[in-house]
């Protein structure tokens, strides 16, 4: 939630901000390591929330703009791939980590956890870097910066990705409680989850792909929305009561709503118009909205799982479930009546224009 704040200072110093990822993998790690000692609630909080957060934005976002600027004409496929990759990675994370902190407890997990990231990412580290020297970068105005607030479509993609995300995380959360609600194993719950991200990471390359050809974003979008929103209302609350239509479920779901955040960059395309590094201002704005429904998400499924908590087996997260679809509908929603008005006016400009000339025929003749 803070790239809101770093990404505008990053745009207009880009100069130096390029050297961040080198300032944020450090912290990262340091964080992990610190938070292993931690004993206390505040101490998790410094070392794990404000340590490793503040080093993942310094980390992360200026690695987003590397991606832009070296990939222009196939941006959304490198998007896209980058997003399948973290996808991809969640297939085995929550196995190993469950394992290790069964086994040897917190601490020791992050020890270990630190001590892999640094191993995986320090190879490659010296080659994460700008395509563009930092002497070629010019300091931006601050108008600059937030000229995306003037931008109806900043808003209208703004609107869509908060309202998505204060449903998109709950079947991931929920899916092996859901599971267990069906009589099926841990084991088989973590399985759904596996699947789920291994869809997502499908959906976000096939989605990334296909936003750098002739498709439009706005169908893109209406089809990761609308066909998620129409998983989750009608076929989980339908027959997704045993594991296979669980096994379907987490497929569809993962591939379509998953395929969301792969299209991140094509919209803070459309809004800037590919300008680096100002594009970097609207992608965090947009990870902004996926923070605040990150956050929302715990105190929205408490409201709505207590309130079916008689409800046998998996009927306690139909709620749950029908808040998610409607919050993916409503999404697509957003997007596909400000297209339609576009198109309304459009009409009526050539509408009007057609009259203003068979008008002046007519005087003229």
């Amino acid at each position: 939630m803070p790239a809101h704040h770093y990404s505008p200072q990053a745009s207009r110093w880009w100069s130096s901000s390029m050297e961040d990822p080198d300032r944020g993998w450090p912290l990262c790690l340091g964080g992990l390591v610190a938070g292993s000692f931690a004993t206390t609630l505040p101490g998790l909080i410094l070392t794990q929330g404000v340590m490793y957060g503040t080093g993942f934005v310094l980390f992360y976002y200026p690695t987003i703009h590397f991606v832009n600027d070296f990939w222009i004409k196939r941006r959304g496929f490198a998007f896209g791939t980058m997003c399948a990759s973290s996808a991809l990675a969640g297939i085995v994370f929550p196995f190993a980590l469950e394992a290790l902190l069964n086994r040897y407890g917190y601490a020791t997990t992050l020890r270990v956890l630190a001590l892999g990231l640094a191993v995986l990412t320090a190879p490659v580290m010296p080659f994460l870097v700008a395509r563009v020297p930092s002497s070629e970068y010019q300091s931006t105005t601050v108008s600059n910066d937030w000229q995306c607030l003037r931008n109806v479509d900043f808003w209208v993609f703004s609107i869509a990705n908060l309202v998505q995300n204060f449903g998109y995380f709950f079947p991931a959360l929920y899916l092996p409680s859901i599971a267990t609600s069906v009589h099926r194993s841990a084991a088989e719950g973590a399985l759904l989850v596996a699947i789920l991200s291994i869809a997502q990471a499908l959906g976000q390359f096939g989605f990334g792909y296909a936003s750098d050809r002739e498709v439009s974003l706005n169908v893109l979008i209406w089809a990761s929305c609308l066909c998620s929103g129409i998983v989750v209302t009608i076929f989980y609350c339908l027959v997704a009561k045993t594991m296979t239509s669980l096994v379907i479920f987490s497929l569809t779901y993962g591939f379509f709503a998953g395929a969301w955040i792969s299209l991140w960059s094509q919209m803070g395309t459309t809004i800037y118009g590919g300008k680096p590094p100002t594009t970097l201002v609207s992608l965090s704005l947009l990870c902004f909205g996926a923070g605040i429904g990150n956050v929302a998400a715990g105190p929205i499924s408490a409201i709505l799982i207590n309130r079916r908590l008689d409800k046998p087996g998996a009927q306690k997260f139909d709620f749950l479930m029908v808040f998610t679809g409607l919050c993916m509908t409503f999404a697509g929603g957003v997007v596909l009546a400000v297209q339609l008005w576009r198109g309304v006016k459009a009409r009526r400009t050539r509408a009007r224009a057609g009259k203003e000339r068979c008008t002046e025929k007519e005087i003229g003749g």
